[in-house]
């Protein structure tokens, strides 16, 4: 059972709302059932589960994912709403890029939403705001150039790396200005960090791949960055998905 003191909490009864005191394993219960509902209800909209716990759409650029979440101490649950370019230099999904919680997109204090026995009434409201407010978002950020279009909502959005989901969308896009401008940004940030302290033969190999791309970009030698690009989506489909871009 979770702690009574904790859901009874008229502090944790303001931000989260009324929470049914179930236990930790009947919330288990719940928690997955509500996750497939919303799966079955966005399924319409291109959505499939790629783990237990997450749906994803992708389009020829970029992945789109929600992530669920529950809340340790509580019976609550989140959604995470995350966009990752397929051409990402990375291939590891552990910090993804673009990430909100669901409450900005509903206007809550919290991010968490109770686990009840009821579940289509969650799973019906984890809906109503991913259908309303999250998709929409999702489609004004669905290719590479509406992302540079947006680079102000995007830079003060409350994101952990605005600028990992940038430069390679700029990169893409062709875009001289901003590509050059996000390379200087990291050239700069990789510099202080080994000023800093940070270990010059890992920082520095960094520091001479971008300056690498700042060469290709001021040469523009933008079929050499496409191959680049390329390079890595196939890399990142191939183990994502077990096939080839």
């Amino acid at each position: 059972m979770y702690d009574i003191n904790f859901i009874n909490n008229p502090e944790y009864r303001k931000r989260f709302g009324d929470m049914e005191e179930i236990t930790r394993k009947e919330a288990d219960s719940l928690y997955k059932k509500i996750i497939t509902e919303v799966a079955t209800g966005l399924k319409q909209y291109g959505f499939k589960k790629s783990k237990s716990t997450s749906l994803e759409r992708a389009n020829e650029f970029l992945v789109q994912i929600l992530n669920f979440q529950r809340y340790t101490r509580l019976p609550t649950i989140t959604i995470n709403t995350a966009i990752r370019p397929l051409f990402l230099s990375t291939t590891d999904d552990f910090i993804l890029p673009l990430c909100k919680r669901l409450h900005h997109f509903d206007n809550k204090e919290s991010s968490w939403y109770p686990i009840k026995r009821n579940t289509k009434a969650v799973s019906g409201e984890l809906l109503s705001i991913l259908v309303d407010n999250v998709l929409p978002y999702f489609d004004n950020l669905d290719t590479p150039k509406k992302i540079i279009d947006r680079l102000d909502i995007i830079e003060n959005g409350e994101y952990t790396s605005p600028s990992s989901v940038i430069l390679p969308c700029a990169l893409k896009d062709c875009n001289f200005e901003i590509s050059l401008l996000y390379i200087d940004k990291e050239i700069n940030r990789l510099n202080n960090q080994i000023a800093e302290g940070a270990n010059s033969s890992e920082y520095g190999r960094y520091l001479e791949y971008y300056i690498s791309l700042k060469s290709l970009v001021e040469e523009n030698k933008w079929q050499n960055i496409n191959n680049l690009l390329q390079s890595y989506e196939q890399e990142f489909v191939q183990k994502k998905y077990g096939t080839r871009a």
